[in-house]
């Protein structure tokens, strides 16, 4: 019986410094040629005139991620497969290239004088943020969703 229990709690401490173990979070600063090759591509035909300050390789849990930072300020953090999920620029505007084109209607249509200086793709919206701080939501079909406070 005792013998037993030992094992039952030997069991469930690995087990919990397992969990403890593969839930920690993990940066390190990586060269850029470390980036997935999209990515790469991705940084080359967008933000070819920006000089990347840093490239940081993050593993939060299951999460892997890439967060580039340019000595402009400008950030771009890219999931593991090298697809871009954030772009927030500082000192320019998000290149319109990356805008999806009904979302670039809409801004040019209700806020003309405005820029689009993020985006984010989430789960089930992406967000934008304009150069007045307003957060704007859209669905997956580029439709709009409504303002964010």
């Amino acid at each position: 019986m005792i013998t037993k229990f030992k094992q039952s709690v030997a069991k469930l401490f690995c087990f919990t410094i397992l969990i403890m173990l593969t839930a920690c979070d993990k940066e390190e600063i990586i060269p850029t040629e470390r980036l997935p090759e999209p990515a790469q591509e991705f940084i080359q035909k967008y933000f070819s005139n920006n000089n990347i300050l840093q490239v940081k390789y993050e593993k939060d849990g299951r999460e892997k991620r890439y967060n580039v930072l340019f000595n402009s300020g400008d950030r771009i953090k890219f999931y593991k497969n090298g697809e871009w999920k954030n772009i927030e620029c500082i000192a320019s505007e998000v290149p319109n290239g990356i805008i999806p084109q009904a979302i670039n209607n809409f801004v040019q249509n209700h806020h003309p004088d405005k820029k689009i200086t993020k985006i984010e793709k989430e789960k089930r919206y992406i967000e934008i943020q304009l150069s007045n701080d307003i957060e704007i939501r859209f669905n997956k079909s580029y439709i709009f969703i409504g303002y964010d406070d």
